[in-house]
């Protein structure tokens, strides 16, 4: 009988401890591109059918691209857009694509171009300015 209380307890105590592990949920993320920020999401109800939409989707982490193939999001609209969706509980990032960055605007980057990095450098600045993390998708093709 001692034997089997003492398992028993074993098996509560494992069980409290398990309990108390925190537990990560996952975190589904999107990337919004240029275009939408620019576009849809620009007004009030376009945000409001894209935060329906994310959160049918289970998204929680939105990716906000400011600058892509020479189009940029100016900072006022990276701002407006961000605080809307973190009022709606998403978490919000910035995104630079450094596409079209050289002088002759050819698609893939040169990172020892000086032109391409200084304008590189004003764009990390600007997103910077509005996101505490940011991300570069460079497609893994630049040389």
């Amino acid at each position: 009988m001692q034997n089997n209380h003492s398992f028993h307890y074993l098996l509560f105590c494992l069980a409290l401890l398990l309990s108390m592990v925190p537990t990560q949920a996952h975190v589904f993320s999107m990337s919004c591109k240029v275009n939408a920020l620019n576009g849809a999401f620009a007004t009030h109800e376009g945000r409001a059918r894209a935060i329906a939409h994310f959160r049918k989707c289970h998204v929680t982490k939105l990716w906000l691209e400011s600058y892509r193939h020479m189009e940029h999001v100016a900072v006022g609209r990276l701002r407006e857009v961000s605080n809307s969706f973190r009022a709606a509980g998403f978490e919000t990032c910035g995104l630079i694509t450094p596409t079209q960055l050289n002088d002759n605007h050819q698609m893939v980057c040169c990172w020892t171009d000086p032109v391409a990095c200084e304008r590189l450098a004003t764009e990390c600045a600007k997103a910077a300015g509005v996101f505490d993390c940011i991300i570069m998708d460079d497609f893994l093709f630049t040389t």
